[in-house]
């Protein structure tokens, strides 16, 4: 029919829409795509058919969708100078101290394509094989730019120096602009990177962080809120006093409400300025204050006098001076809007028995049940517990009750005052309650990462490890996560990183706080140098199982301050105890070292087997050539001697018996540890009969070959490292 064609029509046409994307998507990346996967590429992008994700841009990620950790491009319009695709040109080796690219060497330039975006600002990189055009792989602020020029050897490439102490470290940026836009490019560059260091040195910039630092202390905060409460004091004083225009009184009050005006006028005009603009209007009570004062100046300016009681919410201001008051009343304003829901629910059941009362008792009691208006003020005063006035008797002349009356009366008492009345109380509390905990949840948050900053010996990490524990939900994504993040730091794709990339890339994630890694940090997290190469460089491997001890360490840390937080809460404080022995003392460390020695062994012997078979192989040619050697030319022993090296069989054949003499004590030596592993894994499930799977454990049993074991990493949960390959 006519609606089957069309519902044909238009999947036609979403498919053909679907295959114009993807045609487009593989004309922009043909050569890093096969069969809809990106190809393996570079040193350490491996990435397989289940990674969703770009190449490389490092983010991390939740169970629904990517957050990259450093952000994406600026978008606004208003804001975008230039947009283009530039190619970036980075060193595949890297450079000497001292050395500078000179356009000569071309092989030893990696040149990708990336889309360079310039708002007043910031200079912004996008990531490499981003199809979206929207993952920020890189930025520059233009306040840290020291030098913008094009190279002398080659005019088509623009080199950015930045500070050495600045967001990138003193790196060295160079890329190249399409040709009928380099020159503008450049000038842009210099020109808005100019405004912007003049922006930040500027001395009204200064100014402003001196006042903001004085306002925002609790001295200048309290001052403010006396007066406030003075002001509200005053003006119940003329409220009790009620003097007359004429009055000495009368017109000292009026000054002093004048001089209150001014100053918090004046109070305003400040915090607009050090605060100016977009987080002075976000504040709602800033807001607040433009509005009282601004009808304070409209009353005084115009003698309105019907304006002049709204200086009583004046006082209002006060709840923006005071954490406690400001709580309270952020924690009503969130339950406003509930409860109208409530009080709409209960405005209906009035509204039903107001017509049902008007339409039955109108003839009996005009007066109370004449009109629906007159009929909802009866109800409204009886609801808020004032006397029932009516004529309605519930007893006729003959003493007879009147069951209608009575059930009309029940009814309404029942569920206007006890039901819905109750309920939008209800409504009100839990809500409140509700805001009120979150308020006190924000609070706790800000006293843990406060904690957090006091803890030493951490590595310097504690940012990125937070919001690495929101994103990650198995041990695959954080592996892929961990991975991602490697490749963001390693910049150049040398395949390692060290203390230089580490603390230039780790200060640019967009953590709650700034990461500052400094190089005691850095000794921490390679361990004094046993966690990374001889150079003190670190592969991804590495980096994986850095992370990985680091995201442990760092749970088993907010466990020791929750568990200070939690000091008067005798519950969780067991609980918490608990959890943090069981990750202090893990009971498999022991085990799990036997275990790695044991597979160390094994490979020992496998490669004393493959000798031994080697050396076996040699002496059997040898035996056989012999003895064709002695069928064929028995009657020359020279020729023999010639054919057959006999001190070389004697060396072999000595060679061959002390090493499968070595085999025989190895073996043993395996025996035993196995009897060791299985006697301390019998002793520690007698002690625990449920075995503890957390973070670091595992299960340890007999694989199907004698004489060895096998890991179990499911049982590792969401942190579990790769497991070994044991040599059988």
């Amino acid at each position: 029919g006519k609606g089957g064609r069309m519902a044909a029509s238009a999947a036609a046409a979403t498919v053909a829409k679907k295959k114009g994307e993807m045609d487009a998507f593989l004309k922009r990346h043909g050569n890093n795509v096969v069969g809809g996967v990106y190809k393996l590429r570079g040193l350490n992008e491996e990435l397989n058919e289940n990674d969703l994700a770009h190449e490389g841009f490092g983010t991390v990620e939740d169970k629904y969708a990517e957050k990259p950790l450093i952000g994406y491009l600026p978008n606004n319009p208003k804001d975008i100078i230039r947009n283009e695709t530039c190619q970036l040109l980075q060193d595949k080796k890297r450079a000497q101290a001292g050395t500078s690219y000179t356009g000569k060497d071309q092989d030893n330039v990696r040149s990708t394509d990336r889309r360079f975006v310039l708002t007043h600002k910031v200079l912004a990189i996008g990531a490499e094989y981003d199809s979206t055009g929207e993952v920020k792989a890189d930025s520059i602020p233009l306040f840290d730019i020291v030098e913008a020029r094009a190279l002398p050897e080659d005019h088509s490439i623009i080199e950015i120096i930045t500070q050495l102490e600045g967001h990138n470290s003193g790196r060295t940026y160079r890329f190249r602009p399409p040709v009928s836009t380099v020159h503008g490019w450049l000038h842009d560059l210099q020109m808005h990177s100019i405004a912007a260091i003049q922006h930040k040195n500027s001395k009204l910039r200064k100014y402003r962080r001196i006042i903001r630092h004085l306002y925002a202390g609790g001295y200048v905060q309290l001052v403010i809120a006396t007066m406030i409460i003075m002001n509200f004091l005053l003006l119940c004083s003329e409220s009790q006093l009620q003097p007359d225009e004429s009055d000495v009184i009368y017109k000292n009050i009026q000054v002093l409400d004048l001089t209150f005006t001014v100053i918090f006028t004046i109070e305003l005009v400040i915090n607009a300025v050090i605060h100016w603009f977009y987080p002075f209007i976000n504040n709602g009570w800033n807001v607040v204050d433009i509005v009282v004062i601004t009808i304070a100046w409209i009353a005084k300016a115009g003698s309105i006098t019907a304006l002049e009681p709204t200086r009583a919410f004046r006082i209002f201001r006060l709840a923006g001076k005071v954490e406690s008051l400001r709580r309270i009343v952020t924690a009503i304003t969130k339950a406003i809007v509930p409860m109208c829901y409530a009080f709409f629910i209960a405005a209906i059941f009035t509204s039903i028995f107001a017509v049902l009362g008007t339409e039955f008792y109108k003839d009996r009691d005009r007066d109370s049940f004449g009109t629906f208006s007159r009929t909802m003020y009866t109800l409204w005063y009886a609801v808020s517990f004032s006397t029932w006035r009516n004529d309605l008797p519930i007893w006729d002349e003959q003493g007879n009750i009147n069951w209608g009356i009575l059930l009309y009366l029940v009814m309404m008492v029942v569920i206007l005052m006890w039901v819905t009345l109750q309920i939008v109380v209800a409504v009100l509390l839990d809500n409140f309650v509700g805001a009120t905990k979150l308020e006190h949840q924000k609070e706790a948050k800000r006293k843990l990462l406060e904690a957090e900053q006091t803890n030493i010996d951490t590595g310097g990490l504690e940012p990125l490890l937070t919001e690495m524990l929101k994103l990650f939900d198995t041990s695959d994504q954080l592996s892929r996560g961990i991975k991602k993040i490697f490749h963001n730091l390693d910049h150049d794709r040398q395949g390692v990183i060290d203390f230089t990339k580490m603390m230039e890339g780790m200060k640019k994630f967009a953590t709650h706080s700034t990461i500052r890694l400094t190089p005691e940090d850095y000794e921490v997290l390679i361990e004094g140098g046993r966690a990374c190469n001889p150079d003190r460089t670190i592969s991804e491997a590495q980096f994986d199982m850095m992370m990985r001890k680091q995201i442990k360490q760092h749970v088993q840390r907010d466990l020791t301050d929750v568990m200070g937080m939690n000091e008067y809460q005798i519950e969780m404080r067991v609980l918490l105890a608990s959890h943090r022995i069981l990750h202090v003392n893990d009971q498999f460390d022991e085990i799990r070292s036997v275990q790695s020695e044991l597979a160390e062994l094994y490979k020992e012997v496998n490669l004393m087997r493959v000798k031994c078979l080697t050396d076996t192989a040699q002496l059997v040619a040898l035996s056989e050539g012999a003895a064709d050697a002695t069928k064929y030319m028995a009657s020359s022993a020279a020729n023999i001697d010639a054919i057959l090296d006999r001190d070389l069989a004697v060396e072999l054949r000595a060679r061959h018996a002390a090493q499968q003499k070595q085999m025989a004590e190895m073996r043993d030596i395996v025996m035993e540890l196995k009897q060791t592993i299985e006697k301390s894994t019998q002793e520690l499930g007698a002690k625990t009969p449920v075995p503890h799977e957390g973070i670091g454990s595992q299960d340890i049993h007999h694989s199907q070959h004698p004489g060895m074991m096998n890991t179990n990493p499911a049982k590792f949960g969401h942190f579990a490292p790769a497991a070994p390959a044991l040599v059988h």
